[in-house]
């Protein structure tokens, strides 16, 4: 199978689904004019602080308190990045109830874009081209239009690609997975974004990574 090297002209964020809560789950540190998010390893933090203050720690938690001083007290040498699972360039002003959208990771702790993703991404840039091109397409625009009748992507692909998925021919094309290069991750804010559904608004407004 060959290897290519993509490089990512925008931003990405594939979320795994985990939002990070400030000073418990992940903390923030500075190194000169530099910020950081260390994302905290609980076992790297036991090591520190031993295992019979585990209650002390939960208490600080469920207080809401930082976890950064209390780590700080307990093992007075101790750095953020000495007991982080991992440690991301920060580039957001983070507030107290901030939480971290976290990005998808594999089991070593990597991030990366499923196969899947690209694939998808690959098959949409080839449905945008072939569109361009066909006249039966337009075709069947035009009469899907004249029965009042909406177009679907699936009918769309069934003539580009095949009707099922055993004649689509991108069954023949097998994509891997895309690993970021080491310190690659960074933390933004989210800029606002008011959605209204039903006459409510509904903001959105999170760290992501």
């Amino acid at each position: 199978m060959s290897k290519v090297k993509i490089q990512t002209l925008t931003p990405i964020h594939i979320g795994s689904g985990d939002f990070l809560k400030n000073n418990s789950d992940f903390v923030e540190y500075k190194e000169g004019e530099d910020s950081y998010l260390s994302v905290i390893d609980p076992k790297k933090i036991l090591d520190l602080i031993g295992l019979e203050r585990i209650n002390d720690w939960v208490s600080v938690i469920e207080r809401q308190g930082d976890t950064k001083d209390f780590v700080t007290r307990m093992c007075r040498n101790a750095h953020p990045r000495s007991y982080a699972l991992r440690t991301i360039t920060n580039f957001a002003s983070v507030r107290r109830e901030d939480t971290l959208k976290e990005c998808l990771h594999d089991g070593m702790g990597k991030p990366y874009i499923p196969g899947s993703s690209i694939k998808g991404a690959i098959r949409t840039a080839v449905v945008a081209t072939l569109a361009a091109q066909m006249n039966a397409l337009e075709r069947l625009v035009v009469t899907k239009r004249n029965e009042k009748k909406n177009v679907t992507a699936k009918q769309v692909e069934a003539k580009m690609f095949g009707g099922d998925p055993n004649s689509d021919v991108f069954r023949f094309v097998k994509v891997g997975d895309a690993y970021f290069e080491k310190g690659s991750e960074l933390s933004t804010r989210v800029i606002n974004l008011n959605i209204i559904r039903d006459g409510q608004v509904i903001e959105l407004a999170n760290f992501k990574t």
